[in-house]
């Protein structure tokens, strides 16, 4: 599946990111942003989404870079764990005109947009929530996409991996 592992290290971190927060309260989404060829981007792209995420919450993330033509070349996958959703920041999933994202797509001259978990279990939200066993499993499994040999190997640079404090 996907060419295999590309690294346990990273399959270590994602595991440990999931299994040492509050699941009960966590929601998890995954961002994908493509459109430059500059890691430097992608990494203000996803610390701006954190400092807007982290005026309301907790928060935790994790992703890889990636090289694949169906993109158009570099881009990345990020999982994000809020850890809460009594003060979720609302405007996060409005994408209409002005909104955030949309501000920042268009600042950063890239695409990007929030992917829904496929599993009917988590009922058709744009995000998934880890509050079971069986949730949290399928969250993990979820993140492990970013672990995919498939898309590495025309990764620019050292860094193939990035995320918060847990990486």
């Amino acid at each position: 599946l996907n060419d295999g592992v590309h690294s346990t290290r990273a399959l270590n971190a994602v595991r440990e990111l999931f299994t040492t927060i509050d699941q009960k309260k966590c929601v998890v989404y995954q961002f994908i942003a493509s459109g430059s060829q500059d890691k430097s981007v992608y990494q203000e792209t996803m610390k701006a989404i954190m400092r807007h995420i982290r005026t309301k919450c907790r928060a935790e993330y994790i992703g890889a870079y990636e090289v694949g033509e169906e993109k158009n070349g570099l881009h990345i996958h990020a999982f994000v764990i809020i850890e809460t959703v009594d003060h979720f920041p609302s405007d996060l999933l409005d994408v209409s005109e002005g909104a955030f994202l949309d501000r920042l797509r268009k600042r950063k001259k890239i695409s990007l947009r929030i992917e829904p978990p496929k599993n009917r279990m988590h009922g058709g939200a744009m995000f998934a929530r880890m509050n079971t066993p069986v949730k949290l499993e399928n969250c993990i499994n979820w993140a492990t996409y970013i672990l995919k040999s498939r898309s590495k190997g025309n990764v620019p640079g050292r860094e193939t991996y990035f995320g918060s404090e847990f990486v």
